[in-house]
């Protein structure tokens, strides 16, 4: 294998978003962490569908804005306040949850990218015995592989961590034939 490799490609908001949600899920614990939000989301949401269950159709009628003013009914509108409640948490909790998972989030992500043009440009790695270098029309970064601390992988990208900065590198840029080399290359260097 040779240790210079020149690789060519453009990001995709679905490269981001596996970055976002490898750097999230990057231990045990925060693997657990994220399953512990989805639950809390989905009983929160539950809560808040038995809650509005609980209301008849014909009491909605009293919540309104002119019935309000003359009727009270306390059942309905602790009810009605305890499923708006359960909603509301619902929706605050789904920001902790990874992008994978939260569509807002990934709302979020692609909004971003589309603003962004310098992660939308075409880009050539570099990767030499030492260095490792990404070049795009606008851009140009070179850093030390000593500099990056270590990496991460799933069947989509590499994640490179560096002090300063993160480098994802899709893996569908790479030939199948090389990605074991590429593994064993970041492992040999970065690790």
């Amino acid at each position: 294998m040779t240790e210079n490799k020149q690789l060519k490609y453009s990001f995709t908001i679905g490269d981001i978003v596996e970055a976002k949600h490898l750097s999230q899920t990057s231990t045990k614990n925060s693997f657990y962490g994220s399953w512990i939000y989805i639950l809390f989301v989905i009983f929160f949401i539950a809560l808040g569908i038995v809650d509005l269950t609980k209301i008849e159709p014909e009491d909605l009628a009293i919540i309104s804005y002119l019935k309000e003013l003359f009727v009270s009914d306390e059942i309905v509108t602790n009810n009605l306040a305890s499923a708006i409640w359960n909603f509301l948490l619902a929706f605050i909790l789904s920001f902790n949850v990874t992008p994978k998972y939260n569509l807002l989030s990934r709302w979020i992500i692609a909004r971003k990218y589309r603003k962004n043009f310098m992660q939308q440009e075409p880009k050539t790695l570099n990767i030499n015995s030492d260095l490792i270098e990404l070049v795009s029309e606008n851009h140009r970064r070179s850093m030390q592989r000593q500099d990056f601390s270590h990496f991460q992988e799933n069947k989509q990208i590499y994640l490179l961590h560096g002090s300063q900065v993160k480098m994802i590198i899709p893996k569908r840029a790479i030939d199948s034939a090389e990605l074991a080399n590429i593994t064993s290359l970041f492992n040999s260097k970065i690790n």
